[in-house]
């Protein structure tokens, strides 16, 4: 589904699957408490009443929230299907191939959400990156949205690499992301 698609890339970018003896099993995902939101949203998709947990980070300054949940079923699948394994920011390489066409915008609008950026600039115009460890993984993403007429460019930034658009391609980019219904990272999309 388009939900499904998005949360696939959802937590591609920001989940975790631990691998400790009691969490085999285990999904997790963390955000800073201001996007608790979607994790509310994200237990009512997945047909999950779970506690949505909060605490301050270990540096004492960050408020985190969490959802954490099991299913082995969900688990096998994120990692055999879509190569979504304990530490996967350099083992995602690529768009999932095995996922339908229809469904790509809803991942890449899930992981956007996960790892994308809107900057205002000055002028109040907007722009939009994507960050990963994985350039491999951005040149896949960049390949696709040339069917879009989008032409990002791929930058280093830092330990990682920015996938970023020009204003126009921000706009076209923001409306082929956003311009439904569909599940999606409140802040992001406004």
């Amino acid at each position: 589904s388009h939900n499904g698609a998005w949360l696939l890339g959802f937590i591609a970018s920001d989940g975790y699957l631990p691998i400790t003896k009691g969490a085999k099993n285990r999904i997790v995902i963390s955000l800073a408490r201001k996007d608790e939101d979607v994790l509310k949203l994200i237990a009512k998709e997945l047909k999950y009443e779970v506690p949505i947990y909060q605490y301050t980070a270990s540096e004492g300054k960050s408020l985190i929230s969490t959802l954490a949940f099991s299913s082995k079923k969900i688990r096998r699948q994120l990692e055999e299907k879509y190569g979504i394994v304990n530490n996967k920011t350099f083992k995602i390489h690529e768009l999932p191939s095995n996922l339908p066409n229809e469904y790509m915008l809803d991942y890449i609008r899930g992981y956007f959400d996960g790892d994308g950026s809107v900057f205002k600039l000055r002028d109040k115009r907007i722009n939009m990156s994507i960050t990963s460890a994985n350039k491999d993984f951005l040149e896949s993403v960049q390949q696709y949205l040339q069917r879009y007429d989008l032409s990002p460019r791929i930058a280093p930034d830092h330990n990682a690499f920015d996938l970023k658009f020009g204003v126009k391609d921000s706009l076209k980019f923001g409306q082929l992301l956003y311009d439904n219904n569909y599940l999606a990272l409140s802040r992001k999309k406004e």
